[in-house]
């Protein structure tokens, strides 16, 4: 996984910004250094309700706060702002 990718599953599932949308109604990406705007209809699947179970999500964040560090996949060079990020958190 992508710093990009940890930094926008991190905050879709801490903002729920993404509950009460219609499927084409845009929205801001939340806690990301750059402005990208989609639509609930371009998330993975993941991200709809319907398919994935907030408990699990629940238990893997939880599974998380206990390792001692994650391997991410990443370019530096090309995404240095969401290496920061990541990097705080």
């Amino acid at each position: 996984m992508s710093c990009f990718k940890q930094l926008c599953t991190h905050h879709l599932y801490a903002s729920k910004v993404f509950n009460d949308l219609h499927e084409s109604e845009p929205f801001v990406l939340p806690g990301l250094p750059d402005r990208i705007e989609i639509t609930l209809a371009q998330l993975p699947p993941e991200f709809n309700p319907s398919r994935f179970a907030m408990r699990d999500h629940e238990r893997v964040i939880e599974t998380e706060s206990r390792a001692y560090g994650m391997v991410i996949n990443s370019f530096e060079e090309l995404e240095q702002e969401h290496v920061k990020e990541v990097k705080k958190g």
